[in-house]
């Protein structure tokens, strides 16, 4: 087969194959390239063109889905541009709102940013003819929204310009944010803000929870420590003297023993007690009881013999911490409570 006659069977295939694309018959097109290949011809039937356009831009534009696949697997070049306009596949899926066919291309390396011959990249196209599905996707896959076409113009300049397209005001908006949200310097979650504000009061609950969260796991107040220390105080001690009449309200502090208050605080009694309570219960192993004689006794002496108690079990408590923890005796010297603040604080 000379030249000329392989010319006229490429124009055969190239015409059996945008008839099955036109068709959307993925059979007739199997045919026509297992054709080609016989004679080692694909390759040049791949890059003929009709309409201006290349076959695999073409099925594109003809939303023919399956022979578009077909193409690409049987070694169809996804960046083949045409003779003339110097578009390839992805200008027309940007051009015709074809987002399957786009997802796709970009599958394949499709090159995103190639110019057309005028310089408009597919996102210009997909802006200017107001395809916000499109514009999302290039977006989605880097595509430069700061190429210019011949004129100077970017994608955001022409946002539904298409005289031919029906661009909401609504879809219009949607691509101008999409576009500016692909400047790094502009923060998306802003413009969605302002956009929607049930997005601000989503972002103000969610932020209300984390605080709340992070303050739940951190140190309580002192005011609420006391409280909890002031409660357990009152329910140890109103059964260690159930004989006694009710103590001072569980607020009652006293000041520093050197007679002036530490800082703006002061001592609290209960915690006071309640520590040496806990001291005598850990080293002695004793614990309170009203003794049957009791009832014989007046308040007074009552006291008195408890307080006896205390301050001999305490004492005992401090021998065995500075024996067992071998701690200087000067230094449990500080923490010893006189009687007479014992009577005090009963």
């Amino acid at each position: 087969m000379n030249e000329i006659q392989k010319q006229i069977q490429i124009e055969i295939f190239i015409d059996e194959l945008f008839v099955a694309i036109e068709e959307h018959s993925l059979l007739k097109a199997n045919i026509c390239i297992k054709g080609a290949v016989n004679m080692n011809l694909k390759s040049r039937v791949f890059t003929g063109e009709r309409y201006g356009m290349k076959p695999i831009s073409f099925a594109v534009k003809e939303n023919s889905f399956n022979i578009l696949r077909f193409l690409l697997n049987n070694g169809a070049n996804v960046n083949a541009a045409s003779s003339e306009s110097l578009r390839v596949a992805l200008h027309v899926a940007a051009e015709y709102g074809r987002e399957d066919a786009g997802q796709l291309l970009l599958s394949r390396y499709a090159q995103i940013n190639l110019q057309d011959i005028t310089g408009k990249v597919p996102l210009y196209l997909a802006s200017f003819h107001c395809q916000v599905a499109m514009v999302e996707l290039l977006i989605k896959h880097d595509a430069n929204v700061y190429i210019r076409d011949a004129g100077g113009r970017i994608p955001l300049d022409v946002v539904g310009d298409d005289p031919k397209s029906i661009c909401t005001s609504n879809t219009r908006q949607k691509i101008i944010s999409t576009l500016k949200c692909a400047d790094k310097e502009v923060n998306c979650q802003t413009l969605a803000s302002r956009a929607n504000p049930k997005v601000i009061e989503a972002s103000n609950h969610s932020s209300y929870h984390n605080s709340t969260s992070v303050l739940s796991g951190a140190v309580k107040p002192s005011s609420f420590i006391n409280s909890i220390f002031n409660w357990v105080t009152t329910a140890t001690f109103s059964s260690l003297f159930r004989s006694v009449p009710a103590s001072p309200p569980a607020q009652q502090s006293v000041d520093h023993l050197d007679g002036g208050p530490i800082g703006s605080s002061r001592v609290d009694c209960n915690g006071t007690i309640l520590l040496i309570a806990v001291a005598i219960s850990k080293f002695t192993g004793k614990k309170y009881s009203s003794p049957l004689e009791d009832s014989l006794l007046t308040i007074e002496e009552i006291r008195e013999r408890k307080l006896n108690t205390i301050e001999k079990n305490f004492e005992t408590a401090l021998s065995k911490c500075e024996k067992l923890y071998q701690c200087p005796g000067n230094s449990l010297s500080n923490l010893t409570i006189s009687k007479s603040m014992h009577q005090k604080f009963l």
